[in-house]
Formats: C-alpha cells, structure tokens, sequence
C-alpha cells in the first residue's frame, strides 16, 4: 500500500470524501460498496464484490457445467473474470472485463448474439457466438454469467447459462 499524501477531514456525520482522481484511478462508481478495515491507527478501505467470497463455488459450478456441455463458460464481478473453464482461463480468469461487458452490466438485460467478432476481456477480441446473463441480487448487478461457442447458441444453451445465473442468485442472496 502506498501513501497519497491526501488528507481530508471527517463531517459532521462521519463522512470522508475520496478524490476523483483516486476513484478513477480504482474504478470505483457511485453507490459501489466499500469494505472497512480498522487496525489501532489505522483505517483501509478496499472495493468489495459479493462475487469474491463466491470464487471457488463459482468455479466449481464453471468446470461441471463444462465438463457436461465443453461450451465456454465464464463468470465475472463488475471489474474482472472470477471463474472461467479451463480452455479460455488464461484469456479470462482474473483479467479486466472489457467495456462491452460493462455496457451490459449497465443496461441489466439478458444478451445473446450470433456468431460475430467481440471482445469480451480487455485486449482480446475472437469470433464466437455469445449469451450473457447480469447476476442481479437484491436489485444490484454483481457481474455476468456467459457462455460461448464457435458455433451458434442454442435455446438449451441460454437456459444452461439461466441456469447458472439463477442458481448464482440464489447461493449469493442467502
């Protein structure tokens, strides 16, 4: 961690106001959740992402799913890929989700597309055809499940990825 030199008073209320520069910098938005750490002399906030405590289920659910389909499936938080199956991990997993991706985070619907060229992480762009479900929970978007194919998306795949975004959902909201 490393010093900025801002310093900033508390309000009234106990606010404290970070600098834009510093949440461009993190990417922090508006209304986004921030953990609070406190040590003696010492107070960290840190970005928080209801996705992070569900890596490893995701994961898991991404390499079962895979093993019975072999489609591509990944899932991310608003920042970056969480879980991703094993043949497009390196190209995902842990990676920035690209503006697109953010795009449909932002409009919250449920997107499908044929076989075209996209760039679903930042700085890797590939023909594929595509579904992507916002994971919505308590009327907050926390990330997308999608699923990919070099071949065209059947109905029985975008009710797999439902699937997986329900299920997702569900576990988070408990």
């Amino acid at each position: 961690m490393k010093t900025t030199g801002v310093v900033r008073r508390i309000d009234g209320l106990g606010r404290i106001v970070v600098p834009k520069e510093i949440r461009r910098t993190l990417r922090i938005r508006d209304g986004e959740p921030l953990e609070i750490f406190v040590d003696k002399d010492f107070i960290a906030l840190k970005k928080y992402s209801p996705m992070t405590d569900f890596r490893t289920l995701a994961q898991i659910l991404v390499d079962s799913v895979y093993d019975s389909i072999s489609l591509d499936i990944f899932i991310t938080d608003r920042d970056q890929c969480v879980a991703a199956s094993n043949s497009i991990k390196k190209e995902y997993y842990n990676n920035p989700i690209s503006s697109y991706l953010e795009k449909v985070l932002a409009d919250r619907k449920k997107v499908s597309s044929p076989v075209k060229e996209v760039e679903l992480s930042r700085n890797h762009t590939e023909t594929i055809s595509y579904t992507l479900n916002p994971i919505i929970v308590n009327g907050d978007v926390i990330g997308l499940v999608g699923l990919t194919s070099p071949t065209n998306i059947t109905d029985s795949d975008e009710k797999i990825a439902s699937f997986i975004t329900e299920f997702l959902c569900k576990n988070i909201e408990e």
